[in-house]
């Protein structure tokens, strides 16, 4: 489990392996509360990055009754607030049953902290390589994981991938930085898995990094998440790429 963030009222889960589907399950997971409690999440999906090749990042849903945010409110905005009271949010999530990678693999045991930041950071990234709907056009992929959705804005980015629908995130190649096996920078020159249906646009942790140079991403550096600095920026190497030496 690489990280666990709440982005009310949902904690985030990202797993550097794919998970099978079936194995995903919300009686398999604990969470527990600042105020001492411990529930069980009410749902557990891939939702919304749900596509096939996605399986990575598992939402749970916590109970909303047992949730208070920092303004003393339930966490849907509604009106009872009550700013006398303390916020109560979670904590920590354990894994107490058995998930399975999309190759089988038993995960068992793990637990970790949740953040309640609202940044989301980049927390892993994938080599991949151009396909249809994924940076169609250039020489190479670099998927990153973030660990809650990122933020949506109503602006477009800076540069789109050729085919890429409506989007809903704001970034900019200001943002990212790569360093290539040959010791090289460059920043991508276009992103992708940034669309989703005209009618219900989709705002999920991945975001595809699209690059122009054959030598392979090894690093990549994130300054942003296209609303809020990340300070210092974070570097996150390619899963299977490393400096050539």
């Amino acid at each position: 489990m690489l990280s666990a963030q709440w982005a009310s009222p949902d904690v985030y889960l990202v797993f550097s392996e794919p998970l099978a589907a079936s194995s995903v399950a919300a009686q398999r997971f604990v969470v527990a509360l600042s105020d001492g409690s411990r529930v069980v999440p009410v749902a557990a999906s891939f939702a919304p990055a749900s596509e096939a090749d996605e399986l990575h990042t598992v939402r749970l849903r916590l109970p909303p009754d047992v949730l208070r945010s920092p303004d003393g409110g339930p966490p849907d905005g509604g009106q009872d607030v009550d700013h006398t009271q303390n916020p109560i949010v979670p904590i920590s999530v354990t894994l107490t049953g058995m998930l399975h990678t999309s190759e089988g693999t038993a995960i068992e045991g793990l637990s970790a902290a949740v953040s309640t930041s609202e940044i989301a950071r980049p927390v892993w990234a994938q080599w991949l390589l151009p396909a249809v709907g994924r940076c169609s056009g250039y020489a190479q992929v670099v998927r990153l994981y973030f660990s809650r959705p990122l933020p949506s804005s109503p602006q477009a980015t800076e540069a789109a991938a050729p085919g890429a629908g409506p989007t809903v995130v704001k970034v900019a190649s200001t943002q990212f930085r790569g360093t290539l096996q040959t010791g090289k920078s460059q920043a991508p020159v276009g992103f992708d898995d940034l669309d989703g249906e005209s009618s219900q646009p989709r705002v999920d942790n991945v975001l595809d990094l699209c690059f122009e140079q054959p030598a392979k991403v090894a690093v990549v550096e994130v300054s942003s998440d296209g609303v809020h600095p990340l300070q210092p920026p974070v570097s996150v190497a390619v899963a299977g790429v490393s400096l050539r030496r």
